[in-house]
Order: C-alpha cells, then sequence, then structure tokens
C-alpha cells in the first residue's frame, strides 16, 4: 500500500514540527530552520486542500521564522534569556 504524496507533506510537516519544539526548549537556533520548514510543508498541504486563509497565516509564520533566526542570530552570547524560568507557571 502507497501513501499519497500529500500525505508524505503532512507527515514531515508533523516531523518538523516535532523537531522545533525539541530543538526550542533546548534553546538550540537551529530549531528555527525546522520551524520555517514546517510552515512550507504546511502552505503545500493547505494550497492543496484549497484553504487559502490558513496558507496565508503559515505565510505569516515562514517570515517570523525568518524574523526569530535573524534575531537570535544578533543575541550576544553572554546575555541572560529572561524568559528561561517564569515562577509560578
Amino acid at each position: 500500500m502507497t501513501l499519497p504524496a500529500i500525505t508524505w507533506l503532512e507527515a514531515g510537516a508533523v516531523v518538523a514540527g516535532l523537531v522545533y519544539v525539541v530543538l526550542a526548549a533546548r534553546e538550540q537556533i537551529s530549531c528555527w530552520a525546522f520551524g520555517i520548514l514546517n510552515a512550507v510543508l504546511s502552505i503545500l498541504v493547505f494550497l492543496h486542500a484549497r484553504l487559502y486563509a490558513e496558507s496565508v497565516l503559515y505565510l505569516y509564520y515562514v517570515f517570523a521564522g525568518i524574523y526569530g533566526w535573524v534575531s537570535w542570530k544578533k543575541t550576544k552570547p553572554g546575555r541572560a534569556n529572561p524568559w528561561r524560568f517564569i515562577p509560578g507557571l
């Protein structure tokens, strides 16, 4: 039994999203590449399903990912991350 190509795109988007979450939790800058990949693959899936508004939303996520990646690269190495621990959460 072979799966349609769109199913492989969906699976790829899910895997990229999971890798993004794991790398973001470990504070690895490479998380952004997987977040962007997740958004791009999701756009393809949504276009195939004719969900155009959802595609536009995920296009925003691509640009937000690029912005996040660039911003993270500009962060100085010794600078503390204020969001690392929030008491009470």
